[in-house]
């Protein structure tokens, strides 16, 4: 059972801010009916970006809920924060592109992620099924915390497909 209560508090965290896509809007449905934790619509990635940065400067852990896509909109942004800022963000990535991909335009995206994710130090990890959700996330968390580095989990299409079989 995915129980997403229990995975968002476990981990200790308070925001989700996110643009969503039509992978991530499934989460964002369980989140909100959960009431775990604040759920904020952004207009825009960067709007995200920033609004987590202050959050998680001030000891309130958010992360962003984004297609990987997104990463490359706000690389400028990012490479900021991260390099010369030392602002670092928890990163929800609904891992779109690489061998498979059912979307032309997203056919690339896997691969410039990785090699921006790669370029600015965030740490990562891949997510295949609700079940190894849990654990990603409160990891994700403490490499946050204790490391002082971004981190994204990235949420592949199994993923995906595992959630839409989870009854709320």
């Amino acid at each position: 059972m995915f129980d997403v209560m229990d995975f968002f508090s476990n981990a200790g965290i308070e925001y989700v801010l996110t643009v969503p896509d039509s992978w991530g809007s499934r989460l964002i449905t369980i989140l909100r009916q959960s009431g775990v934790c604040h759920v904020l619509q952004c207009a825009t990635e960067m709007e995200a970006l920033t609004i987590a940065a202050g959050l998680n400067v001030s000891g309130v852990i958010s992360v962003i809920l984004i297609e990987n896509s997104g990463i490359r909109s706000v690389a400028d942004a990012l490479s900021r924060f991260e390099l010369s800022h030392k602002l670092h963000n928890i990163f929800l990535l609904s891992d779109r592109g690489g061998f498979g991909e059912s979307n032309w335009w997203g056919a690339k995206h896997r691969s410039v992620t990785d090699n921006i994710i790669k370029e600015l130090g965030i740490d990562s990890i891949e997510v295949f099924s609700p079940a190894e959700f849990n654990a990603a996330l409160i990891m994700a968390v403490k490499t946050f915390r204790n490391e002082q580095v971004s981190v994204a989990v990235r949420l592949q299409r199994r993923f995906w497909e595992g959630l839409d079989n989870y009854d709320n």
